[in-house]
């Protein structure tokens, strides 16, 4: 069975630090009022520090600008559309934007729940998700052996390993 999310079904929330606006397209809540899955996109219109989220791992990539330069503390990284990011939700990341706005895409998981793959890819062969750039539109499969092929357009697959 295959779930077909978009813009109707998607939550625009504050970021955690006040800086801006995500969209939410997908989460798995946990017993908390936080969650365990969380896969979003934000348009960063200005410099600034990233939200705190403590025991979640992080996956992000750049679907649209030229890329931020992200200031970790003991090194920099440059975040350039097609490469995914790997960082913890508590190490304290300054961003600079390169040439203006962008919009991202975020995956975060629970370090204790599950661990997150992200690709940008055409075969998406045993995914949970994939999200389609274009349409804006995120599809969640419930069967883990599913074998889906894009020819004509890359999606970002996610695959979610329960721990």
């Amino acid at each position: 069975m295959v779930k077909r999310f978009s813009a109707e079904d998607f939550t625009e929330m504050p970021w955690k630090n006040g800086g801006g606006v995500t969209t939410e397209l997908f989460r798995l809540p946990d017993a908390q009022g936080g969650f365990l899955i969380r896969i979003s996109r934000a348009k960063v219109e200005k410099d600034g520090p990233f939200s705190f989220f403590p025991g979640i791992d992080r996956k992000l990539l750049i679907l649209q600008g030229e890329g931020c330069r992200l200031l970790f503390p003991n090194k920099e990284e440059i975040l350039l559309q097609g490469r995914v990011l790997e960082f913890t939700g508590e190490t304290p990341i300054d961003c600079r934007l390169i040439g203006g706005s962008l919009i991202d895409f975020n995956v975060m998981s629970a370090r204790n729940y599950a661990t997150a793959k992200v690709l940008i890819t055409k075969n998406l062969t045993g995914a949970q998700f994939a999200y389609h750039t274009r349409s804006e539109t995120l599809y969640q499969f419930e069967n883990e052996e599913v074998k889906v092929d894009f020819p004509e357009d890359e999606h970002i697959g996610i695959w979610i390993t329960k721990k």
